[in-house]
């Protein structure tokens, strides 16, 4: 029909035609000086890369793709359950249970004026160059160009711009408790399933309680990201 299509593991334009005017300045007229233009230089052609954490590379081909294109980003192991989620807002954020530099959620991301994006995208810039050249593979830690870099860019520039701030339940709820059949107290419907952390590791256990919505879903996502029964 003529509703948009999210598209798992890459930035998917969304965008109104104000949100374009809006965006234009950052998508294809990057100048050749913009944090866009270096941060892809950089992953395409600096020796650091080798030296570079794979999930920091990932981090950073996000930022570009959003940066390009605007709209939703979702990561391959987060699975829609409603088809809400293509109606978030412009620069939409979602928290995750956890408190401190990993407050913040980079697996699903609306993003599409240019401020915030261009301050990640230099952070990123000057974070990676020096963990890259100063430590080993092992030694990198992981999320810290991810959401920690959301949730160190947004501490530091937040009322530069409007941002939607989401609670964790919409993207990362409990996996043991459906919310449907507890009657004392209603858990608010999420849009979508995270399987972050130990998501990974607990989900056959609380199969029961979700096997109906994701099936309904997209069925084909889950035999993708190896969680099929």
């Amino acid at each position: 029909g003529n509703r948009p299509t999210v598209l798992i593991g890459s930035a998917c334009p969304l965008q109104t035609q104000q949100e374009e005017q809006n965006s234009s300045i950052c998508g294809s007229n990057h100048s050749k000086n913009s944090a866009y233009h270096m941060l892809q230089q950089w992953l395409t052609t600096s020796p650091l890369v080798q030296n570079t954490l794979p999930a920091h590379i990932s981090d950073g081909w996000r930022l570009v793709a959003l940066a390009s294109a605007g709209g939703l980003y979702l990561d391959t192991d987060v699975v829609p359950l409603s088809d809400d989620i293509v109606q978030l807002p412009g620069n939409t954020i979602p928290t995750q249970d956890k408190v401190g530099a990993y407050r913040l959620n980079g697996g699903t991301l609306r993003l599409d004026a240019c401020l915030l994006l261009q301050e990640l995208m230099k952070d990123y810039l000057q974070w990676a160059s020096l963990l890259a050249s100063s430590l080993s593979l092992q030694d990198q830690t992981f999320g810290f160009l991810g959401p920690c870099a959301l949730t160190r860019v947004y501490t530091t520039k937040r009322g530069k711009e409007p941002v939607t701030i989401l609670p964790p339940y919409v993207v990362e709820p409990p996996l043991d408790c459906r919310g449907d059949n507890n009657k004392k107290k209603k858990t608010k419907k999420p849009l979508a399933l995270h399987f972050s952390g130990h998501r990974k590791y607990s989900w056959q256990r609380h199969l029961h309680c979700w096997d109906d919505r994701i099936k309904s879903s997209c069925p084909q996502t889950l035999i993708e990201i190896g969680y099929e029964r």
